[in-house]
């Protein structure tokens, strides 16, 4: 789900396995219009092959939006010794393809963070444990359940706050959709399927290349509606 060896989400939660730290810039769901509710996603979290833990997003309708509620919880053993301990919660209100407010808590290895905002003027006025700023205009988060929306200019981190600038490319590859996003400590790369049914895109997978050459990966265990 994946900043400087800090757990985004997604998010999504930007992502860093080094030296015992990860981090995680990952948040995550459906190709939506603005107003539709996205599907809820599951997923299993690896580090290479090895299962370490699981983030899920559950979003509920609530009036002018949605609302994402986002959980993971990685922990990486050795020989039965925990090393590396992540647990990360985020709220997040959706308008109109906008972030609205968003309140996030994070423990990652023992180090803490915390995000929280309010609207001053139709603008986003984000705290975090360090410093308070406005920012300009519509604001997204690592909306990875909308890909189309990651091609925006910069993307709000719900782990530490810090309003990241990306480069981003696409490509096809048979039935996927492939999304790469780089940036600062960030190397991911994002599978996409449409649903046969729906007519949906989905988020499937991601693949996150950590500082030390391993790999972080997000796969989809129960997709509602599929």
């Amino acid at each position: 789900m994946m900043p400087t060896p800090k757990i985004c989400c997604l998010a999504m939660f930007l992502l860093i396995f080094s030296a015992g730290t990860i981090a995680n810039n990952i948040e995550a769901n459906t190709d939506t219009k603005a107003g539709e509710l996205p599907q809820n996603l599951y997923f299993d979290v690896f580090l290479d092959d090895k299962k370490i833990g699981k983030h899920n997003f559950i979003f509920s309708a609530i009036d002018n939006g949605y609302e994402l509620n986002s959980e993971a919880s990685y922990k990486v053993k050795i020989l039965g010794i925990t090393f590396f301990n992540y647990q990360h919660q985020s709220k997040e209100h959706w308008q109109n393809n906008c972030l609205k407010s968003i309140q996030s808590n994070t423990n990652s290895n023992g180090d803490k963070y915390s995000v929280s905002s309010a609207l001053v003027n139709e603008n986003l006025k984000i705290t975090t444990q360090d410093e308070t700023f406005t920012a300009k205009e519509c604001t997204r988060s690592f909306v990875y359940w909308e890909p189309d929306l990651l091609f925006s200019k910069q993307l709000l981190n719900s782990q530490t706050g810090e309003l990241q600038e990306l480069k981003q490319s696409e490509e096809l590859n048979g039935e996927l959709r492939i999304i790469k996003l780089s940036g600062k400590d960030m190397d991911i790369e994002l599978h996409y399927k449409t649903n046969q049914t729906t007519g949906l895109e989905q988020w499937k997978a991601l693949i996150a290349k950590l500082e030390n050459g391993r790999t972080l990966n997000y796969r989809s265990t129960k997709l509602e509606g599929s």
